[in-house]
């Protein structure tokens, strides 16, 4: 019975406006995106983003040292760096993906960091990934994600 008064509330459309209402939930701005970016592979640490009040840039990937291999995987690190101007606190996902000529992909990975108003950070990140593999990187594929965390 609990299933049918559901579907007879989202049907009405008395679902969708209880559950949108300010008193049941706490309202967020809608997060700020920079859609999937191609980057050629020599552009990389060059490569600068601004979204909203955030400029992403001094993006690196680079083999990491003195850590072992898993097996046929070595240790890199990606870093980049956040700047926030706005009066808000974000939580910046950034997410590479590496592509041979081909089109397959070489590398994945994603970074999560917090800035503060008026901050900068560094974002970093360790994953493992055949060294062929990154060595045949065409090109990258940037995204950028921001939600504000107040």
């Amino acid at each position: 019975m609990h299933r049918r008064a559901l579907l007879i509330l989202a049907a009405s459309g008395a679902f969708t406006l209880a559950a949108s209402s300010p008193g049941t939930a706490q309202a967020q701005s809608a997060p700020a995106e920079l859609r999937w970016t191609r980057i050629p592979a020599g552009d990389l640490e060059r490569y600068e983003a601004t979204i909203g009040g955030l400029r992403v840039n001094n993006l690196t990937l680079g083999p990491e040292a003195g850590i072992e291999p898993a097996g046929p995987a070595t240790a890199h690190e990606f870093t980049f760096t956040v700047a926030n101007r706005g009066s808000a606190g974000q939580r910046v996902m950034v997410q590479l993906v590496g592509q041979r000529a081909d089109g397959t992909p070489t590398l994945s990975t994603l970074v999560e960091v917090d800035v503060e108003p008026r901050r900068n950070e560094t974002g970093r990140e360790r994953f493992y990934a055949s060294e062929e593999e990154v060595k045949q990187t065409a090109a990258y594929y940037l995204r950028v994600l921001a939600l504000s965390h107040e």
